[in-house]
């Protein structure tokens, strides 16, 4: 069986992964005439995976993947940034960046760059 994977971010600071697993499929049998016609293929099967606690003030900016370390990379919305590992959302490294408030409420990042 072959999957993909999918990650997303919220403005609650989950990350949802959405994995959809391709069901193995048999050749079916040539059909003859008079015969009833074989059922359709089984449709993918999609999952719905959620990492973390909703929290307002970690909402999720940005996200990237981390080709170097095979790590996504996520910028939270109070200046947290975290390597979360893709199997099972862990967090492997994570540092604060103070921001500065400036009369703003709401300040995010402008970018995020993982390099290998």
């Amino acid at each position: 069986m072959s999957s993909q994977r999918f990650y997303t971010g919220d403005e609650q600071g989950l990350v949802k992964v959405v994995t959809i697993t391709e069901p193995v499929v048999v050749k079916p049998k040539r059909v003859r005439r008079g015969q009833p016609t074989p059922e359709a293929p089984p449709k993918p099967i999609p999952t719905v995976e959620t990492w973390g606690v909703p929290d307002r003030e970690k909402a999720i900016q940005l996200m990237c993947w981390d080709s170097e370390k095979k790590q996504l990379a996520v910028a939270r919305k109070n200046g947290l940034v975290q390597l979360l590992d893709p199997k099972d959302g862990t967090v492997t490294t994570e540092f604060k960046h103070t921001l500065g408030k400036e009369g703003k409420v709401d300040t995010i990042f402008v970018g995020l760059f993982a390099s290998s």
